[in-house]
């Protein structure tokens, strides 16, 4: 399978989170059965970073089946803040508008603190283990994501992605 850019893996696990509705115990057990992944106690996936291919297999009561796959790749939050910042900061290389480029910044700040040497901001909460904090900072990143959003900013991704983050903080 050729590799997939960061783009088409988001684009995947968006998907496969909108269309296929599977209960938290249905994905634990066809991920053991089938892939050797076993749940944690607390009910989230226990696994190790890296890309896997997820492969749904399905088949109706005529017979006919059909497989979809998905490559998608599993990083520690702070990973996952730490690419949401590149495309944040992508987003406000491209802005224009003085109002929504000031959203962008906050929510960047919320991110990072003051500058990228501060000791506040999600990502030191993160480093830190102070998942407490990383939430509160990161959902004051994701309010000023929507309202750069409300202005026009293209910001979906950044703001689906934070709250994934937010959910394996919690």
């Amino acid at each position: 399978m050729p590799r997939a850019t960061a783009d088409d893996v988001i684009s995947k696990i968006l998907y496969l989170r909108q269309h296929y509705h599977f209960g938290a115990a249905r994905i634990a057990n066809y991920l053991k059965r089938f892939h050797q992944v076993t749940v944690a106690r607390s009910g989230d996936l226990a696994y190790d970073t890296g890309t896997y291919t997820l492969t749904l297999s399905v088949t109706d009561d005529d017979g006919g089946a059909d497989n979809e796959q998905a490559v998608v790749r599993v990083v520690t939050p702070e990973q996952a803040v730490t690419e949401i910042l590149a495309l944040l900061d992508a987003t406000i290389a491209g802005t224009t508008d003085a109002n929504v480029r000031r959203d962008l910044e906050k929510a960047r700040k919320a991110l990072v603190g003051s500058n990228d040497q501060s000791s506040s901001g999600a990502l030191k909460m993160i480093q830190e283990g102070n998942n407490e904090a990383a939430i509160a900072f990161l959902q004051e990143a994701v309010t000023w994501l929507q309202r750069a959003q409300a202005g026009g900013a293209d910001v979906a991704t950044q703001i689906t992605l934070l709250e994934q983050v937010v959910a394996a903080l919690s």
